[in-house]
């Protein structure tokens, strides 16, 4: 600023206004007649108030975000004899409630020398408050000011003078470095954190019209890949955090909700997983528990990757962890809060296929070029005629509809704070009919402690009921059909075809299929604060997740011409997931001068079950009694139980000095009933440091533009357990091989025992910086991981001798997982009517099979690749077309193309045509703000390679629809899989030539919203409303051959969803 005969108060005005600094000081101490000439150019603070205070008998002092002026002490002497000063007082939070463990510290001035105008300050004692958040101690007489720190929330600054009794507020504290972060048995913040924690905040997931948390993640934490195995909505959902840490133990990370280890894989039966029909739901055709879990009840979600963040949670969290925190209640009077919207939904992106005049001119070509006469018996569909019916758009081409709406009634006092809410949301497919997942929860939160604030409970829970009704049918060849195919007869009725060589996808998806799902979650937690900073804590957990479904096979949606269209059928499934668990805690809070300890003592003990009282299978001859078990022919086909038990100690020392330099240790010894008794038992832990060198003069003093600066580093050990129980015993059957004697059901051996089962370890190891620029306008985050895993949990072969295929045991082999991640946020534009914010982060992994002895002589030759990814793809190398013929590189030289294994055994053809991991991703976020209004849109991104429509394509001239593209490419078209062109396409599938770019660009996510001025609302009695349109999945930018990048393969794609909505408080 260039400013003449300004007063001083001008000048704070406006340093207030650049820095964001408070200026606090006595009115009568400054003579605010004077005025000064303020030529000031990239001036620092410092000289500027040097400059300008030169004139006045006081000293400044910076500290954190104020700067405090007072009065010059002239003489030592001024202060001897004086009394101590008794002070007391009461700490509490914006709500009025009490705050335990807030650092006080009391300071003085003292005068710099060398620079007479400036001063520091001198601390001369540090407390912290009682569990109630009350004070009270001596203080020297000479104290001036006390200052009040807590975790999380606003340094406060307090002149002492002639006040001697003390309420003090503190507030909950706007930069991104004090924000609470939640971590594994309490919390810290990203200034003090040691380990990696990636966070997305309740606004954030707000404005995504999602009916799960984790699709709520894409494309938003570094280290996190996402992936949608359809876009039906229940569909499973990959989550993987840095990597593949196993080759086939469990890759899942842990999730907590509320304390409580949630149940994340699909409900299994005793024989397998009860699979709706894989192209619906994409993977294994299972639906996703978090199904289940709202948007709407989730204040955060946290996800720890590295060992620090981790390995208290010990064997559990080797892939990771996922922490949900459920919405809470506040003090205050009571509030209603409502929020609903509704919109449409439509695939993201579909794909061109031949129409009826392309397809009849490929089919009448490949029976030329076989020298084959085209009859109704080996050609019906060239009898259908030349209509033209759009499969793609008849099967997933319709519009789905949604509607999601909350109600929330919340409020309390400073002793017991409470919040129910309750949520429904209705989600229509893009199938044809009447399919739509439903679901309700009701949600509820109580906290509440005892007068003098020892004793406090907490209680919180949810129950969901979903009701998901998808279709019966296989939907992965319907794209495919003849276009000329019809789907009705002139009558309306369906068409079929009496050799049965085509099913009439309408009239299959019309089966009915309902899965009905009820889960519970709660959590307990009761804690007493036994002395100051020492505290006993409790958590208590269960989670429980029923699951029913019926599927059944009409006879009317069945062809007629068929002998077995005589009877429908049908299959009922019941079962239940149950966890529990509890876990006692002992806390030690201490701060002794500049060191502050935080320990941790606990224990796990956790009980799992699953239950599957029946899956039924019958047959029924009158469509009307479908569900009436005592009309249809029925039989038990499975029915089991299987349990584990996981029991451990675990232990946190976490140890700061000054602010700046923090060690973390954490220690956990697990128990596990899935391994032999002599391998039961696993040790795990970690060690984690951080730097905060910004707080260090050296810097402070000549990197003034940067603002904050932290290096940290972890290294630690996690177990994996992740494999289904009784492994290490010798299990037996009553299944297929199994016979009768005398009409008594035997049992026949399942399983080899492995009395030596034991854990799979990763090791873990990062390194991390933290960099914040120009008052935490810009910041930096840069981290380098490295996981490496041994003891594989994997199957191993035996000798058909044993009459056994293979076992599960530990393998002498490692997999590595090594990486960048990098986060970018800034803050563009700050005025008091527009803002401009801006976030990036990108992930740059690595994944490999680093080594697996005698790997070319085992069952996986043909799978793994040492030094190379997991999911590795071995593919025959394409050279071209020979005559419409492909043709493929001789690798193993034995002048055919054999196939097999891969080429560096010397037994088949396959090269490493690439892999499926992405190779880089990430998200690329702004936010615009501007009155009233508020827009953000967030790109995601991923590079990575993928098998294209080919793979999952018939030969070219068979009796099945293709891709448009395929009259690009040479084919010599044919009808015969056997023939010359049919074997090459064969090949063809499952080459190089199949296998490619799969990368793609997505608009994620859009959210524009209003929200009403408060002098407008006020006058219909409301406290806040709010407008908006979200929109999901709206572009999609890609050179990918087929439905969809994300899900590859013919699975439903990702929708496009888009919907409107209101929000508002009374």
């Amino acid at each position: 600023m260039k400013k003449d005969g300004i007063s001083l108060k001008s000048l704070f005005r406006e340093i207030k206004k650049q820095t964001g600094y408070d200026i606090i000081y006595a009115d009568k101490i400054l003579d605010d007649r004077q005025t000064i000439n303020a030529h000031f150019i990239n001036t620092p603070l410092n000289k500027v108030l040097e400059n300008a205070l030169s004139g006045q008998a006081v000293n400044f002092v910076i500290d954190e975000n104020a700067i405090v002026l007072n009065r010059k002490i002239k003489s030592e002497d001024q202060v001897l004899n004086l009394p101590d000063l008794e002070l007391k007082g009461r700490v509490t939070d914006e709500n009025g409630q009490p705050l335990a463990s807030v650092t006080i510290r009391v300071a003085t001035t003292i005068s710099n020398s060398t620079r007479p105008s400036s001063a520091q300050l001198l601390y001369t004692a540090t407390i912290l408050t009682k569990s109630d958040g009350t004070f009270s101690f001596t203080a020297g007489p000479q104290s001036e000011f006390l200052i009040f720190s807590f975790v999380g929330y606003e340094n406060k600054v307090v002149k002492i003078g002639d006040q001697r009794s003390f309420v003090v507020s503190l507030n909950v504290n706007k930069s991104p470095l004090d924000e609470i972060q939640v971590i594994a048995y309490g919390t810290t913040t990203k200034r003090f954190a040691t380990g990696s924690i990636g966070t997305l905040k309740r606004t954030d997931i707000e404005k995504q019209p999602v009916s799960s948390p984790l699709q709520a993640l894409e494309g938003r934490i570094p280290g996190v890949y996402i992936s949608e195995a359809s876009g039906i909505s229940g569909s499973g959902i990959s989550v993987q955090i840095r990597g593949a840490n196993s080759l086939q133990a469990g890759r899942n990370p842990l999730y907590i909700i509320d304390g409580v280890p949630f149940t994340a894989t699909p409900t299994e039966t005793s024989s397998g997983t009860f699979q709706i029909p894989t192209p619906l739901l994409g993977g294994n055709g299972t639906f996703s528990p978090f199904d289940n879990i709202p948007t709407s009840d989730i204040e955060s979600i946290e996800v720890l990757k590295d060992a620090d963040a981790t390995a208290i949670y010990g064997s559990r969290a080797a892939n990771g962890v996922v922490m949900i925190t459920t919405k809470k209640g506040k003090s205050g009077k009571m509030r209603i809060n409502a929020n609903i919207y509704s919109g449409v939904s439509k695939i993201a992106r579909s794909m061109d296929m031949l129409n009826t005049e392309q397809y009849l001119k490929v089919r009448n070509q490949a029976f030329a070029n076989d020298n084959i006469t085209p009859t109704s018996t080996n050609a019906p569909d060239l009898s259908f005629g030349d209509g033209y019916t759009n499969f793609l758009q008849s099967v997933m081409g319709n519009t789905g509809h949604f509607t999601d709406g909350t109600l929330a009634v919340s409020g309390g006092n400073k002793q017991t704070q409470y919040l129910i809410s309750g949520n429904y949301r209705h989600q229509s497919t893009v199938l044809p009919g009447n399919y739509a997942d439903k679901k309700a929860t009701v949600h509820f939160s109580i906290q509440s402690q005892s007068d003098n604030s020892k004793f406090s409970i907490s209680l919180s829970g949810a129950y969901t009921k979903n009701n998901n009704n998808l279709p019966s049918a296989n939907i992965n060849s319907y794209y495919a059909l003849p276009p000329n195919l019809p789907i009705y007869n002139a009558d309306g009725t369906f068409f079929w075809i009496p050799s049965g060589a085509y099913t009439n996808p309408v009239a299959a998806l019309k089966s009915p299929k309902s899965v009905v799902t009820d889960n519970i979650i709660g959590n307990a937690t009761l804690k007493y604060n036994i002395l100051p900073g020492l505290s006993f804590k409790t958590d208590v957990g269960f989670n429980r997740i029923n699951f029913n479904a019926v599927t059944a096979t009409l006879k009317a949606n069945k062809n007629p011409f068929l002998a077995s269209s005589a009877t429908g059928s049908v299959a009922l499934q019941e079962n239940f997931n149950q966890v529990f668990n509890i876990e006692p805690q002992l806390s030690y809070t201490r701060k002794i001068g500049a060191s502050k300890f935080d320990v941790l003592l606990g224990d796990t003990y956790q009980y799992s079950q699953f239950v599957q009282p029946f899956l039924i299978n019958g047959s029924f001859t009158n469509d009307a009694l479908y569900n009436d078990l005592g009309s249809t022919t029925i039989q038990l086909t499975s029915s089991g139980r299987t349990e584990s038990k996981f029991t451990s100690l675990f232990g946190r020392v976490n140890y700061t000095l000054l602010d700046k330099y923090v060690l973390n240790f954490n220690g956990r010894r697990d128990g596990s009933s899935r391994f032999g008794p002599g391998n039961k038992f696993g040790n795990f832990g970690s060690v984690g440091a951080a730097w905060i060198f910004s707080e260090e003069k050296f810097f402070r003093n000549r990197l003034q533009w940067l603002s904050f600066g932290k290096i940290r580093g972890s290294y630690g050990t996690l177990g994996n357990d992740q494999l289904p129980e009784y492994q290490y015993l010798s299990l037996y059957s009553n299944g297929a091989l199994a016979a009768s004697y005398n009409g008594v059901n035997t049992l026949v051996p399942a399983s080899f025992q492995n009395p030596k089962l034991g854990w799979e370890v990763t090791k873990k190891l990062e390194f991390t910086a933290d960099l914040n620029f120009i008052k935490d306008r810009i910041n930096l985050s840069a981290s380098w991981y490295r996981n490496v895993s041994d003891h594989l949990l994997t199957y191993l072969p035996l000798a058909t001798q044993t009459g056994f295929s293979g076992y599960n045991g530990n393998f002498p082999g490692t997999v590595e997982n090594k990486g960048w991640e990098f986060s970018l946020e800034t803050k563009n534009i700050q005025k008091k009517d527009f803002t401009w914010s801006t976030s990036l982060n990108l992930t740059i992994p690595k994944n490999k099979l680093a080594s697996y002895p005698k790997l070319a002589s085992s069952i996986y030759a043909n799978s793994y690749v040492v030094g190379q990814s997991l999911s590795t793809v071995l593919a025959y190398h394409f050279t071209g077309f020979d005559h419409g013929v492909p043709q493929f590189e001789d690798m193993d030289g034995s002048k055919s193309i054999s196939g097999g294994n891969y080429a560096t055994t010397g037994k088949g053809d396959y090269i490493v045509a690439g892999n499926t991991d992405p190779k880089f991703y990430g998200g690329f976020n702004n936010s615009f703000s501007y009155k009233g209004f508020q827009l953000d849109f967030l790109f995601q991104f991923v590079k990575k390679d993928g098998y294209n429509i080919y793979n999952s394509t018939a030969t070219p001239g068979s009796a099945t629809n293709l891709p448009l593209d395929v009259l690009n490419l040479p084919f010599q078209y044919t009808t015969l899989a056997t023939s010359a062109a049919g074997a090459g396409f064969t090949r063809y599938k499952i080459s190089d030539a199949a296998f490619g770019d799969a990368s793609f660009i997505r608009l994620k996510n859009v959210s524009l919203n209003y929200k009403f001025k408060d002098v407008v609302i006020k006058r219909i009695g409301l406290q806040s409303l709010n407008v908006y349109m979200h929109a999901q999945n709206l572009l999609t930018f890609t050179k990918y051959l087929g439905f969809d990048p994300e899900t590859l393969g013919t699975y439903v794609p990702p929708t496009k969803l888009i919907s409107f909505g209101l929000q508002t408080t009374f």
